[in-house]
């Protein structure tokens, strides 16, 4: 069975936890405000280098298919009921179609390395 796990992105700072939860995306300012977050769920995969993914980590996908070994970049999303990666030259392709966790590395996140995004064409 899955573990079910997230992380909140809230007032630029990244909160990891096994414990959140929906409720928990209403949190609480210095000042007493309530301000939204966003909530992310752990994919139940991890990387080559044993990393969580997570939804909104962006991610290095390594196509051995084609000979050459190409890398492409993209987003881990959850769309349609399933979990897959979005970018430029990796469109709409299922998490679970990639063959091995070693296929994958996790080279950051949308909110902390939003320059990953501009860099590379992944959107």
């Amino acid at each position: 069975m899955r573990e079910i796990k997230f992380r909140v992105w809230n007032n630029n700072k990244m909160i990891r936890s096994a414990h959140l939860s929906e409720d928990f995306c209403f949190m609480v300012t210095k000042q007493g405000e309530f301000v939204d977050c966003v909530l992310m769920q752990y994919t139940g995969l991890k990387d080559k280098n044993g990393k969580e993914i997570y939804e909104g980590d962006i991610v290095h996908v390594t196509d051995f298919f084609h000979g050459d070994a190409k890398v492409y970049k993209g987003v881990v999303k959850f769309v349609g009921g399933y979990y897959r990666i979005e970018g430029q030259d990796i469109r709409n392709a299922p998490l679970g179609w990639i063959i091995s966790s070693d296929d994958l590395e996790v080279i950051g996140n949308i909110y902390e390395n939003p320059e990953y995004l501009e860099r590379g064409g992944v959107r």
